[in-house]
């Protein structure tokens, strides 16, 4: 099963990779290759915050914010930020409402 890079507060998917992440200089920052679509054509903004859905355990869903995006070697550049929110889109909803 391959990892999933998807929409954080949709849920939607944006792009799959089957490659592990590989840890780069700080704690949570990572590296990984290997995405479907091309990283290079994802609507994926350095800066922006995801959610990285984890195959090795079922249920586990990270908010990763993107640190850039290395479109010749196909991989996507992220700093773990935590678990996401189970509820994100009612919390997402909520706030646009009391705005």
């Amino acid at each position: 099963m391959p990892y999933l890079l998807k929409e954080y507060f949709s849920g939607a998917t944006l792009a799959a990779s089957s490659h592990l992440p590989e840890a780069m200089d700080g704690a949570d920052q990572f590296v990984q290759f290997g995405w479907s679509p091309q990283a290079a054509r994802l609507p994926v903004l350095a800066g922006g915050v995801y959610r990285l859905d984890d195959p090795r355990r079922p249920g586990l869903r990270r908010r990763v914010r993107v640190d850039g995006v290395a479109t010749d070697r196909n991989a996507i550049l992220y700093t773990i930020e935590g678990d996401a929110c189970p509820t994100c889109c009612v919390h997402h909803q909520a706030e646009i409402v009391e705005a």
